[in-house]
């Protein structure tokens, strides 16, 4: 799998320093003083560029062979798995979404109002309307999103990866995501938690194993 994902690099010298290139990832843009500089920054920018591609809900490519000239990169396991499990969840998704008959028009139009938060949305199987959205300082998943009320429930996630991987793992209006660490309606359960000393959310309410 490791070689799946090997992105092959190039450089471009320029009076000041090395640009760094890439064809299997155009969106890719980083820089070093000196070639191994740009070598190491080359790892960061990688991981940056795909993060783009999650936050847009896009599959991530696949490397297409080295060319003479360029230069491999090797990503790390951890990354390597990360990438397999956001394809494979994204991929499912994709391969249920939900038919465009019965629609409701006046919601979509709200999600698709420029002036609303809302980054992306998809419809679920029972006709539950589910959002994303960009929040002062957390990233909102937003269950049950209506045309008149905002929504019905709201999660906030400090990371925006797994605010998108739950947002993809949903499948009705009635599951409840995990990982967040705060939500709107709060319950009497969370109102009990954060009174407790030491009150971490993670620990309350931790992240899926898988």
């Amino acid at each position: 799998m490791a070689d799946r994902y090997a992105y092959a690099i190039r450089f471009e010298q320029d009076a000041v320093g090395v640009a760094v290139l890439c064809r299997d990832l155009p969106e890719l843009n980083s820089y070093g003083d000196d070639r191994a500089h740009a070598v190491s920054e080359a790892v960061d920018a990688i991981e940056t560029t795909l993060s783009l591609y999650i936050d847009q809900l896009r599959a991530i490519p696949e490397a297409t062979p080295a060319l003479e000239g360029e230069h491999v990169i090797q990503l790390s396991a951890m990354t390597l798995a990360g990438i397999a499990r956001w394809n494979a969840l994204l991929a499912l998704v994709q391969a249920r979404e939900a038919p465009a008959a019965n629609r409701d028009e006046d919601i979509e139009r709200e999600l698709e109002n420029p002036d609303n938060l809302f980054k992306c949305w998809r419809r679920l199987d029972d006709g539950t309307y589910v959002a994303l959205g960009r929040l002062a300082f957390t990233t909102g998943l937003f269950i049950g999103v209506q045309a008149v009320t905002p929504y019905k429930r709201r999660y906030c996630y400090s990371d925006p990866t797994e605010a998108h991987a739950e947002y993809l793992r949903l499948t009705t209006g009635d599951d409840v995501p995990s990982g967040w660490i705060a939500r709107r309606p709060e319950t009497a359960e969370d109102k009990e938690a954060k009174s407790r000393p030491g009150y971490d959310p993670s620990v309350f309410w931790p992240k899926r194993d898988d």
